[in-house]
C-alpha cells in the first residue's frame, strides 16, 4: 500500500471513530438526545399554604423513567417560552421563562410517568415568581412552553437519583 492510500485510509479510520464519539455522546443519558433529556411542554403554579412556599408541575414530552424522581434538573436548553394563557398574563410569562432556569439542581419531588410529569412539592421560587406572595389563596395558574405546532420550545437535561423518591 502506497503512503498516500495509508494516509487516506488512517483520516477516514479517524473520521469514522470522531462520529462514532458524537454518536455515543449525543445518545448518552446526558446528550441532547439522550436518555434523560426531555422535551418541557407545560409549568403549572399551585401556591401553598405556607407564605412562598407551592407546587410547580413541569409537563414532559415523553414519560419520566424512575431515576429522575430525586434528581435534578441539570440544565434548560436555550429557547425556552412561555406562552400567556388565561391564568397567567403576557408580562409574569416573561417571568416565568426568565426565572424558571433557575430551579435547577433542586430535588425533584414526584415524577409521573402515566401522566409524563415531574414535581416540586412546597417549594420556595424564585424572587419575582408570579402570585407566589399570596399564600392560601390557591392560586394558580398553568402556561404552555410549546411552540404553536405542540413542539417543546427547550428540553431539560436531569441528572438522576439512583434511589429514587421511595427510598
Amino acid at each position: 500500500m502506497n503512503p498516500h492510500a495509508r494516509q487516506q485510509l488512517l483520516i477516514a479510520v479517524i473520521v469514522i471513530c470522531l462520529i462514532l464519539i458524537a454518536y455515543w455522546w449525543y445518545q448518552s443519558p446526558y446528550g441532547p438526545g439522550g436518555r434523560y433529556a426531555y422535551g418541557l411542554t407545560r409549568v403549572s403554579w399551585t401556591n401553598g399554604a405556607a407564605a412562598d412556599k407551592g407546587t410547580l408541575v413541569l409537563a414532559l414530552d415523553r414519560s419520566p423513567t424512575a431515576e429522575v424522581c430525586a434528581g435534578k434538573i441539570s440544565s434548560f436548553t436555550s429557547g425556552l417560552t412561555v406562552s400567556p394563557s388565561d391564568t397567567l398574563s403576557s408580562s409574569d410569562a416573561q417571568i416565568v421563562m426568565d426565572l424558571l432556569p433557575r430551579i435547577a439542581n433542586v430535588p425533584i419531588t414526584a415524577a409521573d410517568s402515566g401522566a409524563n410529569t415531574i414535581t416540586y412539592q412546597n417549594i420556595t421560587p424564585p424572587t419575582g415568581w408570579p402570585f407566589a406572595s399570596t399564600s392560601g389563596k390557591n392560586q394558580t395558574w398553568s402556561a404552555s412552553t410549546a411552540d404553536s405546532k405542540g413542539n417543546p420550545s427547550a428540553k431539560i437535561n436531569v441528572v438522576p437519583s439512583a434511589k429514587g423518591c421511595g427510598s
